[in-house]
């Protein structure tokens, strides 16, 4: 196991956070460009989040978020009906608030 900072932990919680607000705000309608700018926000705080947890032993939190970094990938984009991204958004929002406590035990 190797060691997470303090400031690695306050960066990823605040990111964390970020994320699951913007996640939320894309249930209204927006400009594609929100979108796509929420692809990389998603994808960039959850492969830190991946990171840190290979860091710990929260090999789940890891393979969790690396699948949202899959899913949220800016790349090569998932194309969905604007419904599946509904539920994918709230879901993935209630994730990211969950994961901002996670490496505070």
């Amino acid at each position: 196991m190797l060691k997470v900072t303090e400031t690695q932990i306050k960066w990823q919680q605040t990111l964390c956070q970020v994320a699951g607000v913007a996640l939320f705000l894309a249930l209204y309608s927006w400009p594609y460009g929100y979108y796509q700018l929420l692809r990389w926000l998603v994808f960039i705080v959850a492969g830190y989040t991946a990171s840190l947890a290979f860091k710990t032993t929260y090999t789940g939190m890891m393979w969790l978020m690396l699948a949202m970094a899959v899913l949220f990938n800016p790349v090569a984009p998932i194309y969905l009906s604007r419904n599946a991204w509904t539920l994918i958004d709230i879901v993935a929002a209630i994730i990211f608030f969950a994961a901002a406590n996670f490496l505070k035990d």
